[in-house]
């Protein structure tokens, strides 16, 4: 059986600062700084889960380690960058660095812990394929989307895929791309969502916004390619 509260814990801790950035007692940050919000906070879950999956002697550990390196080496000014908009506009969540990352380990160990502690293998493998794409479960296949713009999708796709086809959750996604834009900026992608001993597909439509991030357009698609 799908270990299920790990991976929907795993989902509502993805993007934490989504919610630090919607605090009404705050001025909402501009984009690029919910971005360094969001991989800031995103790197702490990363470590902690990291760290306890290499605790319960996960065998797939090196895997693990690596993919969580690959994904924050590119992002680390943007980490830091976060780090410090986290002490500076939201004091409350605490007034120094250790203070945060102790309140974020609180989290995680209510949210996260509890999940990898039921089933190791399981919820590790889970965040495995988290950390290479973005997603708490596999997706497989092509796309022209970034790992915060596919998180973004799959929010909403799984949404509209219980929707109509009434699955609760879905095991797995395979991707293709139909169009590219000619300048080279968004895709008319084809999801196929997996589940329940069935499948929907999507057609996904993203393309860049003009205030920064990315607009997109999610609807049902024939299961059967065009």
């Amino acid at each position: 059986m799908k270990n299920r509260l790990f991976r929907c814990a795993l989902s509502a801790l993805l993007l934490p600062a989504l919610a630090i950035a919607q605090d009404g007692r705050a001025a909402k940050p501009g984009y690029q700084e919910q971005i360094a919000l969001r991989n800031f906070t995103t790197s702490l879950m990363r470590e902690a889960i990291v760290a306890e999956c290499r605790a319960k002697g996960y065998a797939g550990i090196d895997q693990l380690q690596t993919a969580y390196l690959q994904w924050r080496t590119p992002r680390e000014v943007s980490i830091a960058t976060g780090q410090v908009a986290a002490l500076t506009r939201y004091p409350d969540l605490g007034g120094s660095a250790a203070a945060q990352r102790s309140n974020f380990r609180k989290q995680f160990d209510k949210s996260l812990k509890p999940g990898i502690e039921a089933n190791p293998a399981e919820a590790c493998s889970a965040a495995l394929s988290t950390f290479i794409s973005g997603l708490p479960i596999p997706f497989s296949g092509d796309t022209r989307t970034s790992q915060e713009l596919r998180f973004d999708i799959y929010k909403q796709a799984i949404v509209a895929g219980s929707a109509a086809n009434g699955c609760p959750e879905f095991d797995s996604i395979e991707g293709s791309v139909l169009e590219t834009a000619k300048a080279g900026t968004g895709a008319t992608e084809r999801w196929l969502l997996k589940g329940c001993g069935t499948q929907i597909a999507l057609t996904v439509k993203h393309q860049p916004a003009a205030n920064g991030g990315s607009d997109f357009v999610i609807s049902v698609a024939p299961t059967a390619q065009p």
